[in-house]
């Protein structure tokens, strides 16, 4: 594919780089970028030496250069005051005893940068200040970090996971929080009617098929109170494909979902420190002499949408999908 070509060539010519800060900074799938890789070594347009890869002939800086902000990593939004830094240090005492990830849930935890940074948008967008929240899914304590900050009305964690609900409660007993309430769920049934209709803002991070994030957001839609209502996602590109975004953004319109923000690389995941010794496809399929990466690489993009009219949830009975709700051909970092 042509434009994947464009898109390594460009990110090599910023610098020489390991394999996984090109499949972090790209906009194409783990697998795209792995197949275009062995292409570009095959012609000679690239080569790679001791897990860094580099262009044989370089790019005009002018035009190679990144002009993204630094300060907030791209992401639009940076508390260069501080003064959200007590909540954020009281967060992060929190995050440290967290149950750890499964990949029965497919789950990831973010870095605290990413979880303050999600706040700080969210309260910048007006969709936090005086808000009833709603969360399917929280390994990443969003709902504990959102009632710390208090500055929200209400919150409700729908989670699967026996264990994270068991957390939240007892860090609500502990912090003696009185806005937050979890719940356990499984998105693949329906909404129960007391969660129907109440809340003015949704955040979820779903799995990355087009069915399973189709249902979570289905869900979160069936919860808020209607028209002009808001809510935030993250879909990667490294495991979702310009296709699946298509056909994600087709489902949102039909749901009347508007897409009104999209922030990439916003949110980064804290992975296996030791990847290379994985049985995960990115590694099995990978013939390169990759190294373990040296910072966080997997990320996903954060989507902001907004109700315009009618609601029109895509899935409201109960769905069986099975282990398919969490994998498909693009799952290259998660073990099915």
């Amino acid at each position: 594919m042509e434009r994947v070509r464009e898109e390594i060539l460009m990110i090599l010519s910023r610098k020489d780089t390991d394999f996984f800060e090109i499949v972090s900074k790209s906009n194409y799938t783990a697998k795209e970028i792995l197949d275009e890789l062995k292409k570009l070594s095959d012609e000679k347009i690239i080569k790679e030496k001791d897990g860094i890869f580099s262009l044989e002939n370089k790019i005009d800086k002018k035009i190679s250069t990144s002009f993204l902000c630094d300060k907030c990593n791209g992401r639009g939004v940076y508390d260069n005051l501080n003064l959200w830094s007590t909540l954020i240090k009281e967060y992060d005492e929190i995050a440290k005893n967290r149950p750890l990830p499964t990949n029965v849930y497919d789950q990831g935890v973010i870095d605290n940068e990413s979880a303050i940074s999600r706040f700080l948008y969210m309260l910048s967008r007006g969709d936090l200040y005086k808000k009833k929240i709603i969360i399917l899914g929280d390994d990443d304590l969003m709902g504990i970090l959102f009632s710390l900050s208090g500055i929200v009305d209400e919150i409700t964690v729908l989670e699967i996971d026996e264990r994270l609900v068991n957390y939240i409660n007892s860090v609500k007993k502990e912090k003696n929080l009185k806005n937050i309430e979890v719940y356990t769920y499984d998105a693949r049934d329906p909404l129960e009617d007391i969660f129907k209709n109440k809340f003015d803002t949704f955040f979820t991070d779903p799995v990355e098929t087009v069915e399973g994030l189709l249902i979570f957001v289905s869900r979160m839609v069936e919860a808020l109170k209607g028209d002009r209502c808001s809510g935030y996602f993250g879909l990667s590109s490294i495991e979702s494909n310009i296709d699946k975004w298509f056909r994600i953004q087709k489902s949102l319109n039909e749901m009347n979902l508007v897409i009104t923000d999209i922030r990439r690389n916003f949110s980064y995941y804290k992975l296996s420190d030791n990847i290379i010794e994985s049985d995960l496809l990115i590694v099995k399929e990978n013939p390169f002499n990759i190294k373990n990466p040296e910072k966080l690489w997997y990320n996903s993009h954060l989507y902001r949408v907004e109700i315009n009219g009618e609601k029109k949830p895509k899935y409201t009975g109960k769905v069986d999908l099975g282990r398919d709700l969490y994998f498909d051909e693009f799952t290259y970092v998660v073990k099915p």
